[in-house]
């Protein structure tokens, strides 16, 4: 099982007076943007992942607190350093996921039997990421738990200690703890973070293609900067609208261009990472301002006939 520690609790010391966390990026809260993807990813397999929030703050906790299978965690000692959110988030899953109810198979439970131990040793990690990377998308963070899935499906002896994200020689946030590893990360003191304990154990990195997704927000100025940055290149993408039936884009309309527009009338893509802006706005060749199954259906009438 793969429990995620969602880390909403940084101090925004070069943030000035306001809380980071709760400014507006790209039309919502900073922090929202990874939460949400990670309940997206545990809703398709709420019985593998379990989605922990430890925050400082009362607004995100109330937020959070009222979404069907988050347990969130107030932690108003997280001002004194990452360590207190780390051992905050492990005591709070330690807690819900217990040796009696089985679903959880921490390296302290004691089992009798060697190779049992080895088996529940390679079932569960905990996964910690942080709430002002916005750019880090939901691919990534799967890519993530899907490797050590794989690395569990060849056996104990090939599962790694850890696991991390990396793009080249960058390496960057979320990584996973093996839960054998929980002793050392309990004993983390200040603003020391798990990447501390990471350098120590062998790793397996997972390689993302975008460095981009890597990038903290830390100060105002740099929010500001990425938001122009970010309207100047949509401005330089500024395109006509064709609807013309040729959702995909490539020059023909034929029944992928139905089957993409029917697969985003049913959400399948749930952000413009995989698919554009400008397929979904293709996709309305109805013209009334929303996503449809009788824009599927005209797609399909117009290369019928």
């Amino acid at each position: 099982m793969i429990h995620i520690i969602y880390m909403a609790a940084g101090n925004s010391r070069r943030f000035g007076n306001e809380n980071k966390l709760l400014q507006n990026w790209k039309g919502k809260p900073l922090y929202l943007h990874t939460f949400e993807k990670l309940l997206r990813i545990r809703e398709k397999e709420p019985e593998k992942i379990s989605l922990t929030v430890v925050t400082q703050y009362p607004e995100i906790c109330r937020e959070v607190q009222n979404q069907p299978g988050v347990n969130a965690v107030f932690c108003k000692e997280s001002r004194l350093g990452v360590s207190y959110t780390i051992k905050a988030g492990i005591r709070a899953v330690q807690e819900a996921y217990t040796p009696e109810r089985k679903e959880c198979c921490f390296a302290e439970e004691e089992i009798s039997s060697e190779t049992e131990t080895e088996k529940k040793k390679s079932w569960d990690y905990l996964m910690f990421t942080v709430a002002d990377q916005p750019n880090l998308s939901k691919q990534s963070i799967e890519a993530l738990i899907g490797a050590a899935g794989q690395r569990f499906r060849q056996g104990y002896t090939s599962q790694p200690p850890t696991f991390s994200l990396c793009c080249g020689e960058r390496v960057g946030n979320p990584c996973m703890f093996r839960a054998d590893l929980i002793p050392e990360l309990m004993q983390l003191e200040g603003d020391k973070g798990g990447r501390s304990v990471l350098k120590k154990h062998e790793c397996c990195y997972v390689e993302i293609e975008n460095e981009e997704e890597f990038s903290d927000i830390d100060t105002e100025e740099q929010m500001k900067t990425e938001a122009a940055g970010k309207i100047a290149e949509a401005d330089a993408e500024k395109t006509e609208l064709a609807y013309d039936f040729d959702v995909n884009l490539s020059s023909k309309v034929d029944i992928n261009d139905a089957q993409l527009t029917y697969d985003m009338y049913n959400a399948k893509y749930e952000d413009f990472d995989t698919v554009s802006m400008h397929k979904f706005l293709e996709a309305d060749v109805t013209g009334d301002g929303k996503l449809t199954v009788e824009d599927a259906t005209a797609v399909v009438n117009s290369f019928i006939k």
